[in-house]
């Protein structure tokens, strides 16, 4: 089940993330079973809850956090080096996202400069804009102001280029570069739309499972102690 889970999640999102989280959620279970770590069923259970639990705060907090997302790229991809970089063009769009109101993001064309070479580069969603769904404005004034919000940061220098040093037609631009902002992340569709019952169930389930699994340990704790005390009795 783990596996799998790992599998979806890094098919969504990068891979890395969730080994980021696996490590953390063993040295929490770890500390809370007293230093001890042994192979059973409940203890399986507790490490995948931790694990959901873990990685949820991870996404959130490197969602909402454009500064962060930065420095883990920086951290992860040690051989991508910052570039000046030239935009050409800018190309709003608008997605209509399931039970949702959709959202609205930036194509940007630009241009990286490498030993001397030029590199033209197109990126999707460069900058995403999630809309509640009470906003009823039409789709082009979504994207006219997802445009001029881009626009913006641009002429504010609110950007950074990150370009493969190994392969210069690799190049990633972030946009924008602050420490948070909660409009691009996904979490804000999610708090927004008609998905955040479908949310709020699933973070019920992981709390109903982590009480759970708690419960069970205490109560396999009181079966161990009442044996042991039937056993003292019996040789007494």
């Amino acid at each position: 089940m783990m596996l799998f889970v790992l599998v979806i999640v890094g098919y969504i999102f990068p891979f890395r993330y969730a080994l980021y989280c696996l490590p953390i959620s063993i040295v929490i279970i770890f500390i809370r079973n007293n230093l001890r770590f042994t192979f059973s069923k409940l203890i399986y259970i507790k490490l995948f809850s931790t694990f959901v639990f873990v990685y949820l705060l991870f996404l959130l907090t490197i969602s909402i956090s454009p500064y962060l997302k930065i420095q883990e790229f920086k951290w992860s991809h040690p051989s991508w080096k910052k570039e000046e970089v030239e935009i050409l063009d800018l190309e709003p769009h608008h997605f209509r996202g399931f039970k949702s109101n959709g959202h609205a993001y930036v194509e940007i064309c630009f241009q990286s400069r490498t030993n001397g070479k030029e590199y033209n580069h197109i990126q999707q969603y460069t900058l995403k804009r999630y809309f509640p769904f009470w906003d009823k404005r039409s789709t082009s004034q979504k994207k006219q102001e997802t445009l001029l919000i881009a626009e913006k940061m641009l002429v504010e220098k609110s950007y950074s280029c990150l370009v493969n040093s190994k392969n210069p037609n690799q190049a990633i631009l972030f946009l924008p570069i602050t420490y948070i902002d909660l409009r691009s992340s996904v979490f804000y569709q999610v708090l927004s739309s008609f998905t955040i019952l479908t949310a709020l169930f699933f973070i019920f389930a992981s709390i109903l499972i982590y009480l759970l699994t708690i419960r069970m340990a205490k109560h396999k704790a009181s079966e161990k102690l009442y044996e042991k005390l039937l056993r003292k009795k019996e040789i007494s």
